[in-house]
């Protein structure tokens, strides 16, 4: 978690193993009622417009999951966000989904030596992370501008790595990345963060 010091507001990432994204609770879900419509066409037909209505109550009633619990995923796969909260009331103004195979570990507000008038967010992540035996597929740095006073993100872009990144921090106009065993510093480029120097 972060804070914009100008606006307060809270700038905080969210990780879950074994979850589904928003998209992926929505993807399952169909994929449920249309299998549920596979078995019903061997029913007779009063049994089969009992399914059609089973189907379609999958595909379009929420369950609260406050109550029954929130449904598993298969090991591997991870639910992240990264938000912007206000602090005095805890509404949600921004937010931004990662991908289903994405894990997010370490985030920072960096000011780039070449904008210095600009505040980005750093979102550092793992991809395809297994935590045992802890494995991973690389991992990569969202970049992202903080706008309208510390309110939106906007994403500029995304920047692989061959390891999970642990850490970021703001380092004299520069991002300082903790990349699995190596330190690297990154300076902003158009299409991607560049790396300038590293330390293993």
């Amino acid at each position: 978690m972060v804070v914009h010091k100008a606006s307060g507001n809270l700038i905080i990432i969210e990780n879950d193993h074994a979850a589904f994204t928003v998209k992926g609770k929505m993807e399952r879900r169909k994929q449920l009622a249309d299998e549920l419509m596979e078995v019903a066409k061997e029913a007779e037909e009063a049994d089969q417009q009992a399914v059609k209505e089973m189907a379609d109550a999958i595909r379009t009633e929420k369950v609260d999951e406050r109550v029954y619990g929130s449904p598993k995923n298969q090991k591997g796969k991870w639910a992240s966000t990264v938000r912007v909260m206000r602090s005095n009331d805890g509404e949600t103004l921004s937010h931004f989904p990662f991908a289903e195979d994405e894990a997010a570990f370490a985030i920072a507000m960096v000011q780039f030596q070449n904008q210095s008038d600009t505040q980005f967010v750093l979102v550092g992540c793992g991809c395809d992370l297994q935590l045992k035996p802890r494995k991973a597929n690389g991992g990569c740095i969202y970049t992202f501008l903080l706008a309208a006073n510390g309110t939106t993100l906007q994403l500029l872009h995304r920047t692989p790595t061959d390891e999970v990144v642990n850490a970021i921090h703001d380092f004299r106009g520069m991002a300082l990345a903790g990349v699995g065993k190596k330190v690297r510093l990154y300076d902003l480029g158009k299409r991607k963060l560049l790396a300038k120097c590293e330390n293993r």
